[in-house]
């Protein structure tokens, strides 16, 4: 991308902060100054404007985080239109069957976004990622998406197999498919410990009424409550939502035409 001809440095700064917080999740004024090479009055200054305007918060250590603002914009953006209002019942109605946390992801380039959620009470539950973006080949919202790429669509995605910014390695294109194409045949992705240590997954595919796959359903759990067996029977509630949020999807579509 070109830079403009009369680039403003503050507002360079500000959005820069801003894409910075979103990936981060949490900063201190050091890291701002470091990262983005001003000074720490600087630094302190523009993340004081962002809380003015509610795209960061702070916390009593003065550990800056995403606001509520900057969660929104994370959340609208990246989801169909209104979906994540209308799947929110379905996701609180999963979450407390199975007894965790439940996410509505969408796939951004080769990253999942998490757009919705529902946060259980139950002990030891995995914390609400909203807001955040992870590799899709490693997460199992990710994957079920992925598989309902064509191969072509795929390659152009990749188009040098997985070299992500992320710890994990992952595996290497030809596993992918392997993985995706399982996926397929069982009808939801998982993931054992991809993306975080002592939490798995199992996530299924939301689509539209022309069949595309625009989002996903993740239940993720502690690793220790969850072993194999317990997340293949997870999966069929998985399924079961996300075939619900796809015939909202559906409706919305017939009642438009209608209308």
């Amino acid at each position: 991308m070109s830079t403009p001809a009369y680039p403003l440095n503050s507002v360079d700064r500000a959005l820069s902060l801003i894409f910075l917080l979103g990936e981060r999740e949490s900063l201190r004024v050091q890291d701002v100054a470091r990262d983005l090479g001003i000074a720490a009055s600087t630094a302190h200054r523009l993340l004081a404007m962002l809380v003015h305007h509610d795209f960061a918060v702070q916390d009593r250590r003065h550990v800056y985080r995403p606001g509520p603002a900057l969660r929104m914009v994370a959340t609208e953006s990246h989801a169909p239109g209104g979906l994540v209002e209308k799947a929110q019942d379905h996701l609180d109605r999963l979450s407390a069957v199975t007894g965790e946390t439940v996410h509505l992801v969408t796939l951004e380039g080769t990253g999942t976004r998490f757009v919705g959620g529902a946060e259980n009470v139950r002990p030891g539950r995995v914390r609400t990622r909203v807001g955040k973006i992870l590799p899709a080949h490693l997460t199992s919202g990710g994957k079920a998406l992925l598989a309902t790429l064509t191969h072509e669509e795929l390659s152009e995605l990749y188009p040098q197999g997985l070299r992500l910014r992320t710890e994990a390695a992952g595996p290497e294109f030809a596993a992918l498919l392997r993985e995706l194409a399982l996926t397929r045949r069982r009808g939801f992705g998982i993931n054992v410990e991809g993306t975080e240590h002592g939490v798995s997954a199992v996530g299924a595919t939301v689509f539209d009424s022309a069949g595309r796959g625009v989002a996903a359903i993740a239940l993720a759990a502690p690793s220790m409550r969850t072993p194999y067996r317990r997340l293949m029977e997870l999966g069929e509630p998985v399924v079961d939502t996300a075939r619900a949020v796809s015939r909202l999807l559906y409706r919305r579509v017939l009642q438009e035409a209608a209308s």
